[in-house]
């Protein structure tokens, strides 16, 4: 499989989850709200992280500068990154999987990206 192969499957994999995630957000299911509260999160937050997750999700795959695609790699690393560390600060161990693995193919889409700003 060529590399640029494997970026495409994984930028539209992440944008696609990203995109998933914020509609779900939007929706505001109890579900997410209890999740959200048993972590110490105010309820606004979904609302808040589903605008940014769309709005990254659109980054990645839109033809956008570098620079702009950088940031929404950036911010999803946050996102990420930060749910991992809440969930084990809470002791919910099983729920650091789904961002750990969601922020392993975004690593996976940064790396093969050929025009990305590789620092």
């Amino acid at each position: 499989m060529s590399h640029l192969t494997i970026y495409y499957i994984a930028t539209w994999t992440s944008a696609l989850i990203a995109l998933t995630t914020a509609i779900v957000y939007f929706a505001r299911p109890s579900v997410i709200l209890q999740n959200f509260s048993s972590l110490g999160f105010p309820s606004y937050l979904p609302i808040l992280l589903g605008i940014w997750k769309a709005l990254g999700a659109i980054a990645l795959v839109a033809p956008v500068s570098p620079l702009l695609r950088e940031w929404a790699y950036a911010g999803f690393t946050f996102n990420y990154t930060g749910a991992m560390f809440s969930h084990l600060a809470t002791k919910e161990y099983p729920k650091v999987l789904p961002p750990l693995i969601i922020f392993g193919i975004l690593a996976i889409s940064y790396f093969f990206n050929p025009n990305q700003l590789h620092f």
